[in-house]
């Protein structure tokens, strides 16, 4: 096998990898919500830093960034999105802090080290809303068990990469503890009892 021909395969293998690993970019923001004359983007995309999103005069977008914990909407001009918000010219941007995403237990594969499992319980965390948006990077299945038992298990086929409740579930009950999978990840979610059907999108969002 020669040299160039190894650097090619390599190559492809390096190529197939990016389309399936998050880690091959660093996703910085979710497109909450976007105007339809803007172009090449959609509701529920995630964008990297660097990315840049031209609105045009008219265009309006709403960014939830994942780490700063921040909402921004952008009316016209150009965007560049940063790491922890955004850099426009041309336009207006308001900014409002915002509840972070709740944080995903890694897969077993993801959690190995050196060949030894590191095995670690769930994160328990609050939300409040019944309605939460799930994000998944491939189509697949998810699974929501109430820790109780009492409740028949949710069992939600995302064809996407969004599983929105408000459109493929019943809601979540108040004041209960759920157990979320999908693709070997878990998260505990307590919907607290004074928990809302609506809510901005960036508080409804479980990321996976």
């Amino acid at each position: 096998m020669t040299f160039h021909f190894r650097i090619f395969l390599a190559v492809i293998f390096l190529a197939g990898l990016c389309i399936n690993a998050a880690w091959c970019e660093e996703l910085a923001a979710l497109v909450e919500e976007i105007s339809s004359d803007v172009q090449g983007v959609l509701p529920y995309d995630y964008v990297s830093a660097g990315r840049e999103i031209d609105l045009g005069t008219k265009g309006r977008i709403t960014l939830g960034y994942l780490t700063a914990c921040v909402e921004e909407t952008v009316q016209g001009g150009r965007l560049t999105v940063g790491n922890k918000g955004s850099v426009v010219a041309g336009g207006h941007l308001s900014r409002q802090a915002v509840p972070c995403p709740a944080p995903i237990r890694p897969s077993a594969a993801e959690s190995s080290q050196s060949g030894a499992m590191v095995f670690r319980a769930p994160p328990v965390v609050s939300i409040n809303v019944t309605y939460p948006i799930i994000t998944v990077p491939t189509p697949g299945r998810v699974v929501i068990k109430s820790i109780t038992g009492h409740e028949e298990p949710i069992y939600l086929e995302s064809d996407g990469h969004v599983v929105d409740l408000a459109n493929k579930g019943p809601p979540l009950r108040l004041n209960t503890t759920y157990l979320i999978e999908y693709a070997g990840r878990q998260l505990v979610v307590r919907v607290t009892a004074k928990a809302t059907e609506s809510a901005p999108v960036f508080a409804r969002l479980i990321r996976f």
